[in-house]
């Protein structure tokens, strides 16, 4: 390899880890960050030895082991770019060694083209790349064998057993050694890889518990997640088939130039999803306790979504702010405060929806959707859902049920400095502030409810204790993005009256809409402390509205984030 090549060879490999890294770091970190919160990785004898129960054992290992590092800002984007640079080189190496082509090193972007675009999707996972990788090394090493009996013994021990330890990956494996065999005496031969490759699979796939299509595919969940390893054999063959035609270079180079962006802009097209990226952003970003971030990115954000209304919410009721700027943000009625848990909602949507639970103190339903959100998560052990679980029992006073899960957690390679803390309080059962906090709004008694009626829910921890503020306001405004004047006045009168708590905004401008239906006196109205401001507001849109009567645009310009306008103009439909 001369100068020129190495130098080459080193700008290729630094341009795929920069545009890597940059593209994961500051466009798409919170798709990284999630696939970390839906798995754990425990440094324990038994979870290390449960590999062994799946296909591509060594492949799964690996790549769990890398994708713990999602936890750290940064973190996933490096290991990316780290395993994209890994793959090209790899796959230079191989492509050199079958083909002797001088193109070697651009035909080797395609599969690193291939599975940046399919880690785009929250299905690929690093097992995929891991498996791509491991096979390429398996050829690698097979190929620089010298000795021809020693060389074939090996082709077939790794034909046989490679599905066992790197998964679906290892079909490949035969493909490679009968094209660089293309030439020689042994090709014939070594066809029978090709069966070989099979029987081991299909011998125990009995053990794996797993249909005989997802044997074949594991590590991958889906025919997609094998995009990567078709696009480098297709890599392999188009080159194979240009070298005995003698394609001129330039055409070749135009070639890989057209597949490349075809691959890149079909990749993006079918995989990127910036609106996902923003949910979780926001789901992530609570997941942190960074409420201000929340608001800040609702704020920025011109997506309408009940999942971004929702992460909205909450991140305004813990401020106190939910009652004054409710209706500043998209509201799709109900459906953007309480995420249903049910049949009809996926897997993420139920992971989602224990935060307002834990956030309102209905700890039942926060425990009973962390486990759904567990039990129905892709691996079915969720770091999140296990830190979430453990601080529920701590709240409910259950510490030995909170130890079982910090227990856990302790064995894990970045959660034990939280796991250190909440172990300390578990251990002493003292009451910090969090737990005192969290312990005022769970209810001291229980009773007889379904558990799908959420608004009932609620409406029992504020009867049990009124000063729940954060359950008091979601009560409220169900009602109001309901249109239910009713029960919002009957629940106001019932609770907030007895607080001396200022009238908000948008309660101050429910209850003006509720007394004029119901034709108060001035003295009723002066009873609710209602702002000057707030009633001379009311009479000029009352004015305006009589004007204008069903002009829109005129009415949202002007009034468009009161709740005088939401109750005329607003229609019910769930996004």
């Amino acid at each position: 390899m001369g100068k020129s090549e190495k130098i080459w060879n080193g700008v290729i490999a630094a341009e795929i880890a920069v545009v890597s890294f940059l593209f994961f770091q500051f466009f798409y970190a919170y798709h990284l960050f999630f696939k970390e919160q839906i798995l754990l990785f425990i440094y324990t004898p038994d979870y290390l030895l449960s590999y062994f129960s799946k296909p591509g054992w060594l492949t799964c290992l690996t790549g769990d082991f890398l994708t713990q590092f999602f936890y750290l800002r940064g973190g996933g984007p490096f290991v990316l770019a780290a395993l994209f640079s890994i793959e090209w080189i790899l796959s230079y190496l191989s492509i050199k060694k079958i083909s002797k082509s001088q193109l070697a090193k651009f035909w080797a972007v395609l599969p690193v083209i291939a599975d940046f675009v399919s880690h785009l999707s929250l299905a690929h996972t690093a097992r995929i790349s891991t498996g791509l990788i491991l096979v390429l090394l398996l050829f690698l090493f097979y190929s620089g064998i010298k000795n021809k009996y020693l060389a074939t013994v090996v082709a077939v021990i790794f034909s046989i057993a490679g599905h066992w330890f790197i998964g679906s990956a290892a079909f490949v494996f035969p493909v490679l050694v009968l094209l660089h065999k293309l030439n020689s005496k042994y090709f014939v031969p070594n066809t029978l890889l090709l069966p070989l490759v099979f029987v081991l699979p299909l011998l125990i796939r009995g053990t794996y518990l797993l249909p005989l299509n997802e044997t074949l595919l594991f590590p991958a969940t889906q025919i997609e997640g094998l995009l990567p390893l078709a696009v480098f054999l297709f890599v392999l063959v188009i080159e194979v088939i240009l070298q005995k035609t003698k394609t001129r270079p330039l055409f070749v180079k135009l070639s890989i130039g057209i597949i490349g962006l075809a691959l890149a802009i079909g990749g993006f097209k079918n995989n990127v999803n910036f609106n996902r990226e923003k949910i979780f952003a926001l789901d992530s970003e609570t997941y942190f306790g960074n409420t201000k971030k929340v608001i800040e990115l609702a704020g920025k954000s011109k997506f309408e979504n009940r999942f971004l209304s929702y992460y909205t919410n909450m991140a305004l009721a813990k401020t106190g702010q939910l009652p004054h700027r409710l209706l500043e943000f998209y509201q799709p009625a109900i459906h953007g405060l309480i995420l249903p848990v049910s049949q009809q909602e996926n897997w993420q949507t139920i992971l989602f929806s224990n935060e307002l639970f834990y956030l309102l103190g209905d700890m039942n339903l926060a425990q009973h959707s962390s486990m759904l959100g567990n039990t129905f998560s892709p691996y079915q052990r969720s770091s999140r859902m296990m830190k979430r679980l453990a601080e529920i029992n701590m709240v409910n006073g259950d510490y030995p049920g909170a130890e079982k899960f910090l227990r856990i957690l302790g064995k894990t390679l970045f959660h034990k400095k939280w796991v250190r803390k909440k172990s300390a309080e578990n251990n002493a059962h003292c009451n910090s502030n969090w737990l005192i906090e969290k312990r005022t709004q769970i209810a001291h008694s229980d009773t007889i409810r379904n558990s799908f009626d959420y608004i009932e829910s609620i409406e029992f921890l504020v009867q049990q204790n009124p000063h729940n503020l954060i359950a008091l306001d979601y009560l409220l405004s169900y009602y109001l993005l309901n249109k239910d004047l009713v029960s919002f006045k009957t629940a106001y009168d019932k609770y907030v009256k007895s607080l001396k708590r200022p009238v908000p905004k948008v309660y101050g401008e429910a209850l003006l809409v509720k007394l004029f239906q119901d034709k108060v006196t001035q003295k009723e109205v002066l009873d609710y402390r209602i702002g000057t401001e707030q009633m001379r507001g009311f009479a000029d849109y009352t004015n305006f509205f009589k004007e204008t009567r069903l002009d829109i645009e005129r009415s949202q310009d002007k009034f468009g984030d009161t709740y005088w306008f939401y109750y005329h103009f607003a229609t019910f439909k769930e996004n």
